[in-house]
């Protein structure tokens, strides 16, 4: 019999391949992907980036496919789990929860998770009440890093403002679908 390409192994050696490789290297590799896509990103952001999206990619093209929430706003939601998770309180929670983020002196991935982590615990709230709000948030999907580095990633303003936003569509999502 002839030989016969495996297209999953094959993604699985070039994955490997993305992950042996340095970040300044893989950053300089996926940087024109993302430049056709019309981005322009600093080498700071894109280095940071290329850190958090690395394992998450088995192509340079992925890079954008499956980060493309960290260049673009949130066009649309996962509202399945939006009717599963945001209930008549959730407003006031969450809105409760912007405003204790907005205090952060640092605006790391450390004491964004020790904020949620306190407010959760203040408000006998479960890990599952409060992440997967805050991800679909961020990202539009249950897809995506850890929600605490992308938070530092994109920044205190623009996760503010991506809360805001979706928090208001959710708030209508619900009432309209009751």
């Amino acid at each position: 019999g002839g030989a016969r390409f495996d297209y999953d192994k094959a993604r699985w050696f070039n994955q490997q391949y993305i992950l042996a490789s340095s970040d300044e290297k893989l950053a300089a590799a996926i940087r024109p992907f993302l430049q056709a896509k019309g981005h322009q990103p600093d080498d700071d952001f894109l280095l940071r980036f290329t850190r958090l999206m690395k394992e998450r990619m088995a192509t340079y093209a992925e890079s954008y496919t499956q980060g493309r929430f960290c260049f673009e706003a949130v066009e649309s939601y996962d509202e399945k789990t939006i009717a599963k998770k945001w209930h008549a309180g959730s407003e006031a929670l969450f809105t409760e929860l912007r405003a204790l983020l907005q205090q952060l002196r640092a605006y790391e991935a450390q004491p964004i998770q020790t904020c949620v982590e306190g407010f959760m615990q203040a408000n006998g709230l479960k890990t599952g009440d409060v992440l997967p709000v805050l991800r679909i948030a961020l990202t539009g999907s249950m897809q995506g890093p850890a929600v605490f580095e992308l938070m530092e990633l994109l920044g205190e303003k623009e996760v503010d403002q991506r809360f805001s936003q979706a928090f208001k569509l959710f708030v209508n999502f619900v009432a309209t679908n009751k």
